[in-house]
């Protein structure tokens, strides 16, 4: 994984950037016959790439097919779309040395992010916050209320107000130490008019995965995230029967025994029938407090809790050679099975988005002055993520524009890209370029439960989709709020005697009182089945599949809206021992000091964390 610092002098228009020493054994950095230094991090086929990205990966070419990057900063409406230049999932940048002036492309989901953070000295653009010294830096009250929320950031935020995520899809140019311009290059959105035709679309999906999946695979060394559902379970199909791969492993994670007929156990008779080997790991190690630390030095301050880091951080140890191996994962953005909408709002909550009556639990523990700047900030985030005319806007529609928006490069890839990707290279080849230009021309009904990459896959991979699917979905989610109580000493001690930046905005006696007030509250989420949950569970089935009871219909009468869900008060505990540990002394000395983030699972030079 490419592990950049990039230094932009404001005082010097004709200084050449500079690339922090310490993290150059890091880079991969290439020089050609035109004095432009390019950086690259991306799974990319060396044979399929134009001359501009094949300098990336280090490929000399002649100087005649040198593509100009400073005319796509100037103008988005190349010629030549760059969207067809750069397939795939990538980070690319371009510095020119004789101006200083850096080009930065980004991919159209942010897996391989980048930070820009800005000063009246500096301009720094940087692949890892913890590249920075953040303890010179401002919180940002926004990102908190995000984190606490939604469990993630939205737009742009991260912790911090001076250091911001740049969006995906965009070409930024930097000049004279300080951003120049942005434009974007995509802007597909969900809801596309054109004429669909089923069998055309079928065959574009399938060729569009299968050279997806053709530039992931850099390395022989395979390792497949398989859940046993559609995603990843396509994904295998590809592997097995389009591209002919010889040997993969199959990982899968369970909290507990692995039982029958759950989703562990689906996806090892579907790697057994494609003759590849399979593992099952345990998500939890059973200590609490080592969850949470890792979640903090592995999640960079902004991924989603990683509630199964403990298996990736076994698996790490147990690969000879993790960075050599590739992984992975089934993300995707063909739909989503959820319940009927009816608003904007419903939209984005049934993505995870939510206000901040999701954290109404914590508002006893906080003053009612930071609870309504809270609010504020949250509200003015969110609308953001909505366009102006909204409430016009089919709510499947939005669903999956926020999805792609949101979920996508802040929940589902964050984790993938530092949690997992700080010991080896995560590929999503679901979410490659042009899968999502098919994907997004799928109309709604096509999109609603998957229903069209459902029946994609079981035609094309019916060997696999054969196996009945899991019909106990085993968890590996603990129970936190017993196992926070069993080591509840030692977090008690750790936040009395750590100091942490969020003791500024949340004091310490606060944070004791919100950890006690969850251990004392019974855990959330029960898996009963109750008679109006069993109702929803039956029309929403119906519903993804087409078949509207008559009284879906009447939408202001019988549908069940999504609610306003709040948080438990132990998920928030969470949410905000993660945070704090990330804000930690200990933590933040790390920072700025290119000290590698897998020494948290064991795989770095810090040996002394190495599970046994």
């Amino acid at each position: 994984m490419l592990r950049f610092l990039l230094e932009l002098s404001t005082r010097d228009s004709g200084q050449t950037p500079v690339m922090n020493p310490g993290l150059q054994s890091m880079c991969r950095l290439w020089r050609n016959e035109v004095s432009i230094d390019l950086f690259c991090d991306s799974g990319v086929d060396v044979h399929e790439t134009p001359a501009v990205l094949s300098w990336a990966i280090g490929k000399r070419v002649p100087p005649s097919v040198h593509v100009d990057l400073t005319e796509w900063g100037k103008n988005a409406h190349n010629p030549t779309p760059l969207k067809h230049l750069l397939p795939g999932l990538f980070l690319f940048g371009a510095i020119y040395k004789d101006t200083g002036r850096i080009i930065v492309i980004t991919d159209r989901v942010n897996l391989n992010r980048a930070y820009v953070c800005t000063s009246p000295e500096a301009t720094i653009i940087t692949s890892h916050p913890t590249n920075l010294d953040l303890s010179v830096l401002n919180l940002s009250q926004a990102a908190i209320a995000s984190y606490l929320a939604n469990g993630s950031m939205i737009g742009d935020l991260s912790l911090f107000d001076e250091l911001r995520l740049l969006e995906p899809a965009r070409i930024y140019t930097f000049a004279r130490g300080k951003p120049e311009s942005s434009s974007s290059y995509w802007n597909q959105t969900f809801g596309c008019s054109q004429k669909f035709n089923r069998t055309k679309a079928k065959q574009d999906l399938k060729e569009a995965i299968a050279q997806s999946l053709r530039r992931c695979l850099d390395s022989e060394r395979i390792v497949l995230s398989l859940s046993g559902g559609y995603d990843s379970s396509a994904i295998l199909g590809f592997l097995k029967e389009v591209l002919h791969v010889r040997d993969v492993l199959c990982v899968s994670y369970v909290n507990g025994t692995p039982k029958a007929h759950s989703d562990a156990a689906v996806a090892a008779q579907q790697a057994e029938v494609c003759g590849y080997r399979h593992w099952i790991r345990q998500s939890y190690n059973g200590s609490a407090f080592q969850t949470i630390q890792r979640n903090a030095l592995l999640g960079e301050g902004v991924a989603y809790f990683c509630e199964e880091v403990d298996a990736w951080c076994r698996l790490f140890n147990e690969l000879e050679e993790p960075a050599s191996h590739i992984l992975l994962a089934g993300e995707q953005c063909f739909g989503q099975t959820s319940r009927s909408l009816g608003s904007p709002e419903e939209a984005l909550r049934s993505r995870g988005v939510f206000g901040l009556d999701a954290i109404e639990p914590l508002k006893p523990y906080i003053s009612s002055d930071l609870y309504i700047h809270w609010r504020e900030l949250l509200a003015r985030e969110i609308r953001r993520l909505l366009p102006e005319n909204a409430e016009k806007c089919d709510p499947y529609d939005l669903r999956d524009n926020v999805s792609l928006r949101h979920k996508i490069p802040h929940v589902l890839l964050p984790w993938r890209r530092y949690v997992i990707g700080s010991s080896m290279p995560v590929r999503t080849p679901l979410l490659d370029g042009e899968v999502l230009e098919v994907a997004t021309r799928l109309p709604v009904e096509e999109r609603n439960g998957k229903r069209f990459f459902k029946e994609l896959a079981s035609e094309t991979f019916p060997k696999i989709f054969s196996i009945p699917r899991a019909y106990y979905g085993q968890g590996f989610v603990p129970d936190w709020t017993s196992e926070i109580g069993k080591e509840i000493s030692i977090f008690q001690d750790w936040i009395n005697t750590t100091p942490s930046l969020l003791d500024m905005v949340i004091s310490p006696q606060q944070q004791l009182a919100i950890l006690h007030g969850a251990l004392e509250r019974p855990s959330a989420g029960s898996s009963r089945w109750t008679v109006p949950r069993a109702k929803e569970r039956i029309r929403s089935t119906l519903f993804n599949i087409g078949l509207r009871t008559p009284w879906e219909h009447l939408r202001g009468l019988t549908r069940r809206r999504i609610s306003a869900a709040r948080v438990p008060l132990i998920q928030l505990a969470v949410r905000l021992l993660t945070m704090r540990a990330f804000l930690s002394e200990p933590v933040l000395k790390r920072c700025g000091q290119n000290h590698a983030n897998a020494a948290a699972c064991g795989t770095g030079a810090d040996a002394s964390h190495r599970e046994r």
